[in-house]
């Protein structure tokens, strides 16, 4: 667990000097739980069930005490009575980190190494090509790379040839994936653990092309409109699962053999992937492309009806359950240039625990490269916040009325990298809530919290995780704000109004951003001269608080915030006509914007906080357009 701030306050929000009172609670009360904390293997692994409170949902653990009547459980009041074996296990866990295992449901692990299976369009418009400059040629006989002013290998003394010191070399959309993949398979062959790689590729029909040991298998004509009998194919298709040490030559020269032409079957050809990567736990889809879906199931086009858009939107969301349920981890990569929905298919990829990118085709090798760089350690994770019940769980910023029991919160990742993460926010319980708790509870010196992460391990093993920690109370907001981690701090504020951006009330989400804002800044003077990592993240959340400003309006904003924005600086990213008016509250307003739009969303919402509030232009790494050659 990584607080905030060193304590949990039960005073009153944060209230800007003379602005009437907020809808929402700004304080320090918040934390993150780092998931890659089920990559630890050294924590102590205890062989029993630990016990539980009859009261809540509490777990036994280090911040635990037992009496003679039992355990009066820390978070609720309530005692449960312990048998005088379970006493005496219990007494020996005193680990502020334990990990035990739970009933089985008989299901274990396929066999086989985790899939990457790249998802590729290769309609029409992947012929699409692009001039970029270059600062030095390959020698195709060493493969030195030497400056343009060279006319002769430094290396071997080959000569250049006219193409060789053209300093602008045309790259297609395809051959940048094609680039990409390639790429992408020895990075994964020289993995330290074993791994497979596919290929299933779309234009008029879906290709599934495998790990490139077998003969690919076309589905195409009527059977793109049948989610069922696409299931069954990618469920039970046998060329996948050959090891990249064994498949990679293979599977490269199927790579090269694409071509680009016809429309873009990218619904079912994403359905067909996530069913052959969802045999086997910790498997990844990486779906690239560059337009709409426009046939088979999820088709969309610029002239579609609200009721086409309705059922593409069912589809997707069909896919994502499906998805969910298996899970596999699916990041979307969009290249520049056209439409594709990305804010129904960022969605996916957010429940899935996946990314969202939208890159240029020189980007695009950086941009998966960031995807395939990061293993699934767990999968079906759901992340229980346990907290004392003079406090209550908060969403966005207010009480969270689907929290569950009397004193905890859950959420819930299909999959999880190192990198993952989930955000909890908390507050004095209320007056009601009180007047429910079967026993009166006052505020302790001492607060503990508890946090179970129920997992499925990639040897498809049910398991949970507890971990106990403690912070001091008080009702001194300057003494709560003392000491916070700012790190911690603008990634909640940024998750909060991300998400009330993505509900579709922008409204909402800036006011949000405002009242966090104002906080910022009075610490920041209050703290002047500090400089720092703070001071780079009060940057960051201004530029988040920018973008939010001027999608609100309806009008660009790029001029506000350009080199330290969300958006990547150096490049008019955001033209007029990507400011659309947001849909009233509730309505699903994110699916009605366009791709630069939904990507920014998506990105403060992303598990991964590097993605929160950075900009664009610091996560990406652009690759030199002379690799390409």
């Amino acid at each position: 667990m990584e607080f905030a701030g060193d304590f949990a306050y039960y005073g009153e929000g944060y209230q800007a000097p003379g602005a009437p009172k907020s809808q929402w609670r700004i304080d320090p009360n918040c934390l993150a739980v780092r998931l890659n904390t089920l990559h630890d293997t050294e924590v102590l692994q205890i062989p029993y069930t630990p016990p539980s409170c009859c009261g809540c949902d509490a777990l036994f653990c280090s911040t635990s005490e037992l009496s003679r009547s039992g355990w009066k459980c820390e978070y609720c009041g309530m005692t449960t009575e312990i048998s005088a074996e379970e006493k005496l296990k219990a007494r020996h866990n005193t680990a502020p980190v334990f990990d035990f295992a739970l009933p089985s449901d008989g299901a274990g692990a396929a066999a086989g190494a985790p899939r990457t299976i790249f998802c590729v369009d290769m309609s029409g418009s992947m012929c699409v090509s692009e001039g970029f400059q270059k600062s030095k040629w390959r020698c195709s006989a060493c493969t030195l790379k030497n400056e343009l002013d060279a006319v002769q290998c430094a290396a071997c003394g080959q000569r250049a040839k006219a193409q060789d010191l053209d300093p602008t070399v045309y790259l297609s959309r395809l051959e940048a994936v094609q680039h990409m993949i390639r790429e992408q398979v020895e990075i994964l062959k020289k993995s330290k653990e074993p791994k497979s790689a596919g290929l299933v590729a779309f234009n008029d029909a879906a290709t599934l092309v495998g790990d490139g040991t077998e003969e690919p298998v076309m589905v195409m004509g009527d059977a793109l409109h049948d989610f069922d009998g696409l299931l069954s194919v990618g469920e039970g298709i046998p060329i996948f699962g050959a090891t990249v040490d064994v498949a990679a030559a293979k599977l490269k020269a199927r790579v090269d053999r694409l071509k680009a032409h016809g429309q873009t079957a990218l619904g079912p050809a994403l359905l067909l992937s996530i069913a052959a990567a969802g045999q086997v736990p910790g498997s990844k889809v990486i779906l690239c492309t560059d337009g709409l879906s426009n046939a088979g199931l999820g088709a969309l086009s610029a002239e579609s009806t609200d009721l086409e858009h309705e059922y593409a939107s069912a589809f997707f969301t069909r896919v994502t359950d499906y998805a969910v349920s298996k899970g596999v981890y699916v990041s979307v990569v969009s290249i520049e240039g056209e439409q594709c929905n990305l804010a129904e298919l960022g969605l996916l990829a957010q429940r899935t625990g996946g990314t969202v990118h939208r890159c240029r085709v020189d980007e695009l090798n950086s941009c998966v490269s960031e995807v395939t760089s990061s293993n699934v350690i767990a999968t079906h994770v759901d992340v229980t916040l346990v907290l004392h019940t003079s406090l209550e769980p908060y969403r966005l910023c207010q009480p969270d009325p689907q929290s569950t029991g009397l004193n905890s919160s859950v959420q819930s990742v299909s999959s999880v990298t190192s990198r993952s993460e989930v955000l909890f926010q908390y507050g004095p319980a209320s007056p009601e809530r009180l007047s429910h708790l079967p026993v009166t509870p006052s505020k302790p010196f001492r607060v503990p919290f508890q946090v179970q992460l129920r997992y499925t391990s990639n040897e498809g093993v049910r398991r949970c995780r507890v971990l106990c920690d403690e912070l001091p109370g008080t009702d001194d907001f300057a003494h709560a704000q003392e000491k916070l981690n700012m790190s911690v701090m603008t990634a909640v504020a940024t998750e909060a109004s991300g998400l009330l951006a993505l509900g579709g009330d922008m409204q909402g989400a800036t006011q949000l951003a405002e009242e966090y804002s104002r906080w910022f800044e009075a610490r920041r003077a209050a703290a002047a001269g500090g400089g720092g990592r703070d001071e780079q993240l009060y940057d960051d959340y201004g530029s988040v608080l920018g973008m939010l400003r001027g999608l609100g309006s309806g009008a660009p904003a790029a001029a506000a915030y350009d080199s330290a924005s969300v958006v990547p600086s150096g490049r008019q990213a955001m033209q007029n006509s990507v400011y659309m008016t947001m849909e009233p509250a509730g309505t699903g307003g994110l699916l009605r914007q366009t791709d630069e739009v939904a990507e920014n969303l998506l990105h403060m919402t992303q598990s991964d906080r590097r993605w929160r509030t950075k900009p664009l232009s610091e996560c990406r790494i652009v690759e030199e357009v002379d690799d390409f050659e």
